[in-house]
C-alpha cells in the first residue's frame, strides 16, 4: 500500500466517505496548486463521497481587490476555486453565526 500511495494512487480501502477541508485556498501561490489540492481531496474520496470546503465570506473578493502585486495570480486562484465548485455542483451555505461569517460548500462525487 505504501508504494501505491507514493505512486499517487490511493487504494479503495484507504479512501474516505467524507472530507472536511479548511485549506485557505486564497493563500495558495497559484491556480495550479489550488486545482492540485482540490484534486487530492477528490482522489481520497470513495464513490459518492462527500466533500465540504469552508472559507470565510468575502475573502475571494478582498483578495482580488487588495492584491496590488500578483493580482493576476489572485484572480486565477479565485477562478480555479469557482470552477471546482461549479464542476462539482457545490451547494454553498453561509453560516452567519460564525465570526467572520463562513461559507460551507457541500459537494458529492457523482460516481
Amino acid at each position: 500500500m505504501k508504494e501505491q500511495l507514493q505512486n499517487g494512487t490511493v487504494p479503495d480501502e484507504c479512501k474516505f466517505d467524507h472530507i472536511v477541508g479548511a485549506v485557505p485556498m486564497n493563500s495558495l501561490p497559484s491556480a495550479e496548486v489550488v486545482s492540485e489540492v482540490f484534486q487530492a481531496h477528490v482522489d481520497l474520496l470513495k464513490p459518492r463521497g462527500k466533500f465540504y470546503s469552508v472559507e470565510y465570506v468575502g475573502t475571494s473578493t478582498l483578495k482580488e481587490w487588495l492584491t496590488f502585486w500578483g493580482r493576476e495570480v489572485a484572480i486565477k486562484v479565485v477562478a480555479a476555486k469557482k470552477a471546482f465548485y461549479r464542476d462539482h455542483h457545490s451547494a454553498p451555505v453561509i453560516v452567519w453565526r460564525n465570526f467572520p461569517p463562513a461559507r460551507v460548500h457541500r459537494m458529492q462525487l457523482a460516481n
